[in-house]
C-alpha cells in the first residue's frame, strides 16, 4: 500500500538560521561593559496582541485590519520616515486611488519618464494604503524614482475580479502617459498573484503589458497551495483556508486563468522579464518556485532570489541585511529591463 502522506516527528528549529547568526558581533556586544553599551530607549506603549486573522471569516479580517491599521503600519512607517525622504500624495488614477511615492527631491534623472507600480500585500483583504506606502517607500527612496501604489478593492466588500479591474485601469492610464514598456509592476504577496491577473486582464484585452514584473513572497497560483504551505504554519503558527474558502474567491473556478494564471501556459508565456523572490521560510515558496519553473520552461526571461532563513515579506522590515539586498535587486532589476529615462 502507498501511502500519500508523510509522518514528520516534531523537532525544535531555530529561530535564526545557523547560516545568519553573527555569533562573534553577539559575543563582543555581550562583552562589552555596562559603561561601553549604548542607552536603551524607552519602552514603547505596550500594543494588545492581535486578534485572530482568519481570510474565510470576514469579522476575523475586519477585527484584524483595524488592529493593523491601528498598531503595526503606524509605528513601522514612522521608522520609515526618518530614513527616506520622499513624498507622498494621493491621486485618482482612471477612477481608482493611487498614492504617489517620490524623492523630497525630485525623481533621479536615470528615472524620468519611468515609473513603478505597487500592488502591496495583505491578502486581498487588509493592507490598503498603508502597506503600499510600507513596501513603495523604501524603492522610490533607495532608487529615486516614482513609485505608484494601488488602493485597489478588497475582501469581503468585494470579490474578484474587482482587484484586477482596478490594477488593470491604473496599469492602462499609466501607459498612456509613460508608454507600456516603461513601467515596472511589482506585487508583495497577494499582491504578486495580483499582478499575474492584471496582466492577464490587459492581454485579454488587447493592451499592453508593462515592460518588466517583479513578484515578491507570492506568485501566480495561490499562496496556500504547494509544499511550503504544508509545512510553514509549524514556524508561523498560523495556517490557511483552501482558496475555496478566502473571501475573494468565494464560488470561482479554480481552472480559470483569469483567478490563477498559473493554470495556462499561453497566459504564463506572455509575461514579460519576471524577478521572483522570497524566503527559505515563507509559505509561498512553492508557489514562487513553481511560477519560476513554468516561466523558465516557457522560454520567459526570469530570475528568481530565494533569501535564507527568512519567512514571508521579510523585507517589511526595512532594516534587515537581507532587506537591503533585496531592495538593491528589485531596483537593479527594473533598470536593466524598463525602456530607458526620457526627458521629464
Amino acid at each position: 500500500m502507498v501511502r500519500n502522506e508523510i509522518q514528520v516527528p516534531s523537532f525544535t528549529m531555530p529561530k535564526v538560521s545557523a547560516l545568519l547568526r553573527k555569533h562573534e558581533q553577539a559575543g563582543a556586544a555581550a562583552a562589552a561593559p555596562a559603561a561601553e553599551r549604548p542607552a536603551q530607549p524607552a519602552a514603547a506603549p505596550a500594543v494588545p496582541p492581535p486578534p485572530p486573522y482568519i481570510d474565510s471569516n470576514a469579522e476575523s479580517v475586519l477585527a484584524y485590519r483595524d488592529w493593523i491599521d491601528t498598531h503595526f503600519y503606524p509605528r513601522i512607517l514612522a521608522k520609515q520616515r526618518k530614513t527616506f525622504d520622499v513624498t507622498i500624495e494621493p491621486h485618482d488614477l482612471a477612477g481608482v486611488h493611487v498614492e504617489v511615492i517620490k524623492p523630497a527631491g525630485g525623481v533621479a534623472p536615470t528615472w524620468n519618464g519611468r515609473v513603478l507600480v505597487n500592488l502591496h500585500a495583505g491578502g486581498l483583504t487588509f493592507g490598503a494604503r498603508m502597506c503600499g506606502q510600507l513596501e513603495s517607500v523604501p524603492v522610490a527612496g533607495i532608487a529615486g524614482c516614482k513609485v505608484v501604489s494601488v488602493d485597489y478593492r478588497l475582501a469581503p466588500e468585494h470579490r474578484h475580479p474587482a482587484a484586477a479591474e482596478d490594477v488593470a485601469a491604473v496599469l492602462g492610464a499609466l501607459a498612456d502617459i509613460y508608454g507600456a514598456e516603461s513601467i515596472g509592476l511589482f506585487g508583495y504577496s497577494a499582491g504578486a498573484l495580483l499582478a499575474t491577473q492584471a496582466l492577464y486582464r490587459l492581454r485579454q484585452e488587447g493592451r499592453p503589458l508593462p515592460g518588466a514584473l517583479a513578484l515578491l513572497f507570492g506568485a501566480a497560483s495561490y499562496w496556500g497551495e504547494g509544499d511550503s504551505a504544508q509545512w510553514a504554519p509549524a514556524i508561523s503558527g498560523r495556517s490557511m483556508p483552501a482558496w475555496e474558502e478566502h473571501l475573494y474567491f468565494l464560488g470561482l473556478d479554480g481552472q480559470d486563468p483569469s483567478v490563477f494564471p498559473l493554470r495556462s501556459d499561453a497566459a504564463l508565456a506572455a509575461f514579460p522579464p519576471s524577478l521572483l523572490i522570497s524566503g527559505s521560510r515563507d509559505f509561498a515558496l512553492s508557489s514562487v518556485a513553481h511560477t519560476h519553473s513554468r516561466l523558465v520552461k516557457l522560454g520567459v526571461p526570469t530570475q528568481l532570489h530565494v533569501w535564507e532563513g527568512v519567512g514571508h515579506a521579510f523585507s517589511h522590515d526595512f532594516r534587515l541585511p537581507q532587506s537591503v539586498e533585496l531592495f538593491a535587486t528589485l531596483i537593479d532589476f527594473f533598470d536593466k529591463h524598463l525602456a530607458g529615462p526620457k526627458p521629464a
